[in-house]
């Protein structure tokens, strides 16, 4: 993941540094293209991660256990909550470094050493620096 760039509660751009998307989500059998674009649109328009973790139930109540790709996605949705419920409106990551920008502006609200060698790894890393940071940190 190189960067997450996040404008009132939703993500605008991000980059990943492997060559899967996780935006790719579920190009297994069990969604269809309008199910996967319907999915995509309500997790984009998420705000609060009561309503995340919703869809993920109801994703997983209707399809059974979701892919990883598919799961990812959903963490990710839920991170980029918690960045907007800390002000944090873009993040990049690069060389293990994880520099987050707060409120707009291009000024450092912190940085943090990103740790791990998968998605999900440093996925969890980044949820970890934000919660020592994070709203009051």
């Amino acid at each position: 993941m190189k960067g997450i760039n996040v404008r009132q509660g939703k993500i605008v751009t991000v980059s990943v540094e492997d060559n899967r998307s996780d935006f790719e989500l579920m190009r297994t059998k069990f969604l269809k293209e309008a199910q996967r674009m319907a999915f995509h649109r309500r997790l984009a328009e998420t705000s609060t991660l009561n309503a995340v973790r919703k869809l993920r139930a109801e994703l997983a109540d209707r399809y059974g256990r979701l892919p990883p790709a598919a799961r990812r996605l959903v963490k990710l949705a839920e991170f980029r909550v918690l960045c907007a419920q800390a002000h944090v409106t873009r993040l990049d990551v690069r060389n293990g470094k994880a520099v987050f920008y707060r409120d707009g502006s291009n000024d450092v609200a912190f940085v943090g050493r990103v740790s791990g060698t998968t998605p999900e790894r440093k996925l969890t890393s980044l949820f970890r620096l934000l919660g020592q940071k994070g709203p009051n940190g």
